[in-house]
């Protein structure tokens, strides 16, 4: 029970840190060093894993705007970026311990609520 308190706080702490870091920054996306930064933090990350990830963020960046630049009907965009989204968290989890997959699913999960907030 105290592991999953502390991971649902972790969660909520993190769910924070993003907004508070995308309120600052006016919306704007946050690179792949300040990704990795948080995902070091709250996943504690080895220095290889957070070199891994920061290239695979950087790779999806560099795809993300391709897409925009290609791609004008937004249906098949969002379908894409979805994909896009999909493939880059296996390469994480493929990275990561059983331990850090839990609380990178659980940063996962806040991330979609915090979408679906957005939405409404």
């Amino acid at each position: 029970m105290r592991y999953y308190l502390s991971l649902l706080f972790a969660v909520v702490l993190m769910a924070g840190v993003f907004t508070a870091t995308a309120s600052a920054q006016g919306m704007m996306r946050m690179s792949p060093e300040e990704r990795v930064k948080a995902l070091k933090d709250s996943l504690g990350l080895s220095d290889k894993q957070a070199d891994q990830i920061t290239v695979i963020f950087k790779d999806m960046g560099a795809k993300r705007q391709a897409l925009m630049d290609s791609v004008s009907d937004r249906d098949a965009r969002r379908d894409a970026m979805m994909k896009m989204m999909k493939t880059t968290d296996d390469q994480i989890e493929a990275i990561l311990t059983p331990a850090q997959k839990e609380k990178y699913e659980a940063l996962k999960k806040a991330r979609e609520e915090m979408m679906r907030q957005r939405q409404n």
